[in-house]
């Protein structure tokens, strides 16, 4: 029910609510907080914490904030695994051979389509466009 600061956030005029809590962990509370308000997604950014911390006896692994991570359950998200979902990894070569692949089903679609466009046999319909781009830029110059 006491939290430092809360005088000076009264004096500002903010509102602010404190709560009983049997753990001194900001990041716990803010979980629990999180949790309690049904967050589809709770991303923790900093330092991951597992059961090898708190078996270590690390400064904040306390079997609490062991227990404040199991309530949030399969909501709570380390913020390393959201950068490798959105890490864009290149292929180098194959990327070129799929730009190639890419460029050549285009020009094979386009050759089918004005082959088979017009009146005329497949191969004179080629010949009356190529003709007809040629007049095209002759024209231009």
């Amino acid at each position: 029910g006491t939290a430092e600061g809360l005088e000076r956030i009264q004096d500002l005029g903010i509102g602010a609510m404190t709560f009983p809590a049997a753990t001194d962990s900001a990041t716990d509370l803010a979980l629990l907080l999180a949790d309690f308000h049904e967050a589809e997604l709770i991303v923790q950014v900093g330092d991951s914490l597992d059961l090898d911390d708190i078996f270590a006896a690390k400064e904040h692994a306390t079997p609490a904030a062991m227990l404040t991570r199991l309530k949030a359950g399969n909501r709570l998200v380390d913020s390393s695994a959201i950068i490798n979902l959105y890490t864009v990894r290149t292929g180098g070569s194959m990327a070129w051979l799929w730009a190639v692949l890419g460029v050549l089903v285009a020009l094979a679609v386009i050759v089918l389509v004005v082959g088979l466009g017009g009146d005329g046999t497949f191969a004179n319909n080629l010949i009356d466009t190529w003709n007809n781009i040629a007049l095209t830029f002759q024209g231009w110059f």
